[in-house]
Order: C-alpha cells, then structure tokens, then sequence
C-alpha cells in the first residue's frame, strides 16, 4: 500500500502532538520516515554496509508482529526531523517523495539488503516489513 494511502488519515493535525503515543508530531513522524526510506534506499542500491548485530530476538518479534515498542530505541541522527511546525505544502512534499522512494524500493531486486545497526541483515522483504508496508 502507498505510504500516503496509509497517512492520509493522520494528517488534519500535523504540527500537535499526543504526548500518550509520542513526542513527536505527525508532520515530525513523516520527516523522519522520509528521511529514513531516503537511507534505506540508499544502503539497498550500496548493498552491504556492516553493523554488529545485537538484536536477532527483538528482529524476528518485530517482523514477526509488526510491533516496534515505542520510545525504547533512538531514532539516527540522520533521520531526526529538523522542524517543530510544517505547511501543507512542506507535508505534501514529503508525502509524495516518500511514495516515490516506496517505489523505487519495491523496484529493487529481492537479492538486495541492508545491515540494520541493531536488527542485523534485513533482506529487501524485511526491509519493507519494517517500515510496515506489507
């Protein structure tokens, strides 16, 4: 499914926030998730970038129930969103680059994959299951 198909719902209050489920607000959520497919994408075309891998357990349950426990981990640095408030315009933008970037990833080979710092390897399937995108 389309990642704006997905979002759209969530979209009449980007700039608030609902402490409850995260810090960030939906217009932060959807920089970061296109700054991270904007990576992703480019380590699949790299091919293998080594991490030490910590995390086989916390991989498969995540993959396995599509549930990532929320404010446990840390998003890179690169992917931390840089804006506090967001135009529609700037959200549309961003909307449609991510949608583009989903498919340019589903493009891929399946033979491509990812080293995840703390997942370890993820195969092109993985990688999109991660970012929820069955």
């Amino acid at each position: 499914m389309k990642f704006s198909k997905k979002i759209m719902p969530y979209l009449s209050a980007v700039n608030q926030r609902v402490p409850l489920v995260s810090n960030w607000s939906s217009g932060q959520h959807i920089e970061h998730l296109y700054k991270a497919y904007k990576e992703i994408y480019a380590e699949l075309l790299k091919g293998e970038k080594h991490f030490p891998t910590r995390g086989w357990l916390l991989k498969y349950f995540i993959l396995f129930t599509g549930f990532i426990p929320r404010g446990k981990g840390q998003a890179p640095n690169f992917s931390l969103p840089q804006n506090q408030d967001y135009s529609a315009e700037t959200i549309d933008t961003l909307i449609e680059d991510c949608d583009q970037l989903q498919i340019k990833i589903f493009e891929l080979p399946e033979s491509v994959y990812i080293h995840h710092p703390i997942l370890g390897k993820l195969s092109k399937k993985q990688t999109i299951r991660f970012f929820g995108n069955t």
